[in-house]
């Protein structure tokens, strides 16, 4: 009864890990094109499957121990080691952690993307504000004598509080689901291991 309960939560996970990832994925082509509107829709989804995965992953850990085995590989391989479901169970939890790891994959290039995108946003904000330009760099691959100041133009002054609720509102997300995703490799770690 457990193993096929545990069974079925691995598989009512490979949708939602699917969803993930091609969420993930349409993140990445949003950032490229810093699809504001689209980011915060895919934020919304996303946080909601990240919820429901680690849900069923609680659900998992507790069936296991709830059997007196360890909540790692090798709880699942002594559980399968008993069921008539067995094969069935561990191929198929290699599958989610297969899943899980392109998650986390793609997470870590958006994460990238992000990084880079706030640098550039800062830089952009830096010479608005009167700043130091960036240095241009002439053939020799020398710093040029043609990077100036340019003079202070401000920014209308509700642009730049919204650029920074985005920013930290995806350096959270961004966060939420890197923690997230750790956690679900870590456990998916202990079962491989075993």
């Amino acid at each position: 009864m457990h193993d096929t309960n545990l069974l079925q939560l691995i598989n009512d996970d490979f949708a939602p890990a699917q969803d993930l990832l091609e969420l993930l994925q349409t993140e990445a082509l949003a950032l490229h094109g810093r699809d504001m509107p689209l980011l915060e829709e895919i934020l919304a989804r996303k946080q909601a499957l990240i919820i429901l995965l680690e849900q069923h992953g609680r659900k998992r850990s507790e069936i296991l121990a709830s059997l007196g085995l360890s909540t790692d590989r090798q709880g699942l391989e002594q559980l399968a080691g008993q069921s008539s479901v067995g094969e069935r169970l561990l191929s198929q939890s290699d599958v989610l952690t297969d899943l899980l790891a392109q998650c986390q994959d793609a997470n870590v290039h958006n994460g990238r993307s992000i990084m880079m995108q706030q640098a550039a946003t800062a830089t952009q904000l830096k010479i608005l504000h009167g700043g130091d330009t960036p240095a241009l760099y002439d053939a020799r691959g020398s710093t040029s004598t043609l990077a100036k100041r340019v003079p202070s133009v401000r920014p209308e002054p509700d642009i730049e509080p919204a650029l920074s609720r985005r920013e930290t509102c995806w350096q959270n997300a961004g966060k939420q689901l890197s923690n997230f995703v750790w956690r679900l490799m870590n456990r998916v770690q202990c079962l491989k291991r075993g």
